[in-house]
């Protein structure tokens, strides 16, 4: 499994959320959890022009560098929800949208999408935003002012929207369990392991090997061993094979001699 991002996380936590004991569509889940009130983004399908337009607030629509990163952010989470797909990480069945069903809006404040009788515009929600019928790359407020600007998105991009946006959505159980070890999956948790264990006989090995070299309960020497740097570099390489070799050198120090220096036994010195 690849390394996500800050932004993916986040995705990723909400989608770990879903319960196995509800039906879910994509386009419910990304309509109340990407596409928010506090979003600047919303945005529509439509089957029978086969394109999607990305809604982008005004004000960031018309800076530049703000409008590349909203379209680059929506680009990233489509491109997860694939992946994901791909890796049996989640499960899309596919729903065909139905024959008369002319555009999907998503976007968890526009929960009314009626049209207007006096000039058939596409009421949005009661708070008067609405999509002009022969305008609809622009969306407008009750005072006819633009709120949002549209983006005509690419055909393949259209395509990956409709395989996966339009379906019933399921959370594979290891999904989950990634989640719930703090985005780890099983290799890295045991490669981590790995490293404790082998930080653990390092040091180890090395209180052996400074205690055979200084011991302070030993009878005939009881002042500190001034080491160069040839000993120390000695002193390492054998740590490096007492690394592997732990659990044998415990196994010998039980059957070691009362003489040995690395013994403390009951006898006063």
């Amino acid at each position: 499994m690849r390394k996500f991002n800050l932004r993916e996380r986040r995705f990723l936590t909400l989608l770990a959320k879903i319960s196995e004991d509800d039906l879910e569509l994509v386009s419910f889940f990304m309509q109340n959890n990407f596409f928010t009130k506090s979003c600047d983004l919303a945005l529509a399908v439509l089957p029978p022009k086969s394109a999607a337009i990305l809604y982008i607030k005004k004000e960031v629509f018309e800076v530049l560098s703000l409008r590349k990163r909203e379209i680059k952010n929506f680009i990233e989470i489509l491109s997860l929800i694939e992946y994901l797909k791909q890796s049996r990480l989640i499960n899309i069945i596919p729903i065909p949208s139905p024959p008369d069903i002319t555009i999907h809006l998503m976007r968890e404040d526009f929960n009314l999408l009626i049209p207007k009788p006096q000039n058939s515009d596409l009421l949005l929600n009661t708070n008067g935003l609405h999509i002009k019928n022969i305008e609809i790359g622009k969306i407008y407020d009750s005072k006819n002012q633009i709120v949002f600007e549209g983006v005509t998105l690419e055909k393949y991009t259209y395509e990956l929207i409709l395989n996966n946006f339009m379906g019933l959505l399921f959370v594979s159980d290891k999904l989950k369990d990634y989640v719930r070890r703090g985005f780890k999956s099983v290799e890295d948790m045991r490669y981590k392991i790995g490293q404790i264990a082998t930080w653990v006989s390092i040091c180890i090995a090395l209180i052996f090997g400074i205690i055979g070299i200084y011991n302070p309960f030993s009878k005939r020497d009881n002042r500190f061993h001034k080491i160069d740097s040839q000993q120390f570099d000695s002193l390492v390489f054998q740590n490096k094979v007492l690394n592997n070799n732990v659990e044998k050198i415990l196994l010998e120090l039980n059957q070691v001699t009362k003489k040995d220096t690395l013994i403390i036994t009951n006898k006063k010195y």
